[in-house]
């Protein structure tokens, strides 16, 4: 049988899913296709992980053009930069240990955010190398960034 939800994994996954959970619920343990459903749950972790990592990227390059461009200071740009905050929080509290994963990669996420932001002008010298956000500050709802416009000296 579990040969069969194979072939289903291939042709209908929703279909497949909700027979594998059917299968785990009812212990039918012979009709899972372990290595599979294994595969999918890592899959979907995977997704999370990037979704997260997207989410801490974009909202890395908002704060970063509201240090530097007083006029994007409006509240709808507020309300965008303050959404992107929730869902990030919210993904938190749903996958806390992806935590760690988002911090250890603040480096490589900060690297990326300073590409978008010079791809949509404002020049990489304008802000140190090193990450200046921490994940709490990128999540604080209260945490609003200033620095000396067109300098690098961030007052933090």
């Amino acid at each position: 049988m579990a040969e069969a939800f194979r072939h289903l994994h291939d042709r209908d996954f929703a279909q497949w899913a909700i027979g594998q959970a059917k299968a785990l619920r009812a212990s039918r343990f012979d009709d899972v296709d372990c290595a599979i459903l294994a595969n999918e749950l890592e899959r979907m972790v995977s997704r999370e992980r990037s979704e997260i990592n997207t989410r801490v990227e974009a909202l890395t390059v908002q704060l970063l053009m509201w240090t530097v461009q007083p006029a994007t200071r409006t509240e709808e740009f507020q309300s965008a930069i303050l959404d992107q905050r929730s869902s990030l929080d919210n993904l938190l509290k749903s996958s806390p240990s992806l935590r760690s994963v988002i911090e250890v990669g603040l480096p490589r996420t900060y690297s990326a955010a300073l590409e978008t932001a010079q791809e949509a002008g404002i020049p990489r010298a304008m802000f140190p190398p090193d990450p200046v956000f921490t994940l709490d500050e990128l999540i604080d709802r209260a945490f609003w960034p200033a620095s000396f416009f067109g300098g690098r000296a961030f007052s933090f």
